[in-house]
């Protein structure tokens, strides 16, 4: 990770001038991806969201598409035969007689009479005698194996894609804190945090990436971990404007910096995407953050 932290990223206090002078580009709320805002502490939002909206959402939505086609199409062909067979026996009833489907032998016949009832043929009747049946197609195992394909495909990925869907965990914000000078989150019960000054990031078109620090799992005297915080202003998982990226940068900076006016003039809270379950703050927050910024301050 030395490589990452020292060559792939840059300290936010080279850039801080400059954002300083930014001026940012908010026009009804504060500008991409702040969440939250008070005189205290600042919220950013981070990109899972993005990822679920626009990656998990339609194509949970598009195999719901391909299952409603799917029946579609078997809708259409049974109620084609159905409106063909209907045809098929009135016109034999009006050149033999009514009393022709009593008498008669004919097995062309009596193969759609056995199939029809009232000029109706059940979904069942289609299902099971006639839609996979050489007597009625030509390739009923062809038939047999699109519908299998089709469907199985689209259930599978219906569950699998809607289980990721139900399961993702809102996660916490990044949370600025003015007063401490800090910024600082969690995942599944690990704090990441990292004092203001001694912040890098690295910025590309898909993200702006912010780098914290964690506790080292086999033990708190281990050396801290570097954690990759993602925020994706404007909430485009591929493409991000530099425009956008600088504006979040300069948010950080001048709200640490100058205060919360300098951002947005008022207290403001946008809304919370729906999730099933969040990822719960960590019961020994507050410890882990006070051990990780004393081993911050250690290696200043």
């Amino acid at each position: 990770m030395k490589w990452a932290t020292e060559h792939a990223t840059t300290p936010l206090r080279e850039e801080a001038d400059a954002l300083n002078k930014r001026e940012l580009s908010g026009l009804n709320h504060p500008v991409s991806p702040i969440t939250s805002i008070s005189k205290s502490v600042m919220a950013l939002r981070e990109n899972s969201v993005a990822v679920r909206n626009i990656l998990l959402l339609p194509w949970i939505v598009g195999m719901f598409i391909v299952l409603y086609l799917q029946a579609d199409e078997i809708y259409r062909a049974w109620k084609a035969e159905e409106r063909g067979i209907s045809h098929e026996l009135k016109v034999e009833e009006e050149i033999h007689g009514i009393d022709y489907f009593e008498i008669t032998t004919d097995p062309y016949v009596l193969k759609r009479l056995a199939v029809i009832e009232n000029g109706k043929i059940s979904f069942q009747t289609y299902m099971t005698q006639m839609r996979y049946s050489e007597d009625w197609y030509a390739d009923p195992q062809g038939t047999f194996e699109i519908d299998v394909i089709r469907t199985s495909i689209a259930v599978f990925l219906i569950i699998v894609l809607g289980t990721l869907a139900i399961r993702q965990k809102r996660l916490a914000p990044l949370f600025v804190d003015r007063d401490r000078r800090i910024l600082y989150t969690w995942r599944k019960g690990q704090v990441w945090a990292q004092r203001y000054e001694k912040l890098h990031f690295y910025s590309c078109i898909q993200n702006v990436q912010l780098m914290l620090h964690a506790l080292n799992p086999e033990g708190s005297e281990k050396p801290l971990f570097w954690m990759r915080y993602f925020i994706q202003p404007g909430g485009n998982p591929y493409f991000i404007p530099e425009s956008l990226r600088l504006d979040a940068l300069a948010a950080i900076v001048k709200f640490v910096e100058q205060g919360q006016q300098a951002v947005w003039p008022e207290d403001w809270q946008g809304d919370r995407p729906f999730y099933f379950f969040d990822d719960k703050k960590p019961d020994d927050f507050d410890e882990q953050l006070v051990l990780i910024l004393q081993k911050i301050d250690e290696k200043a």
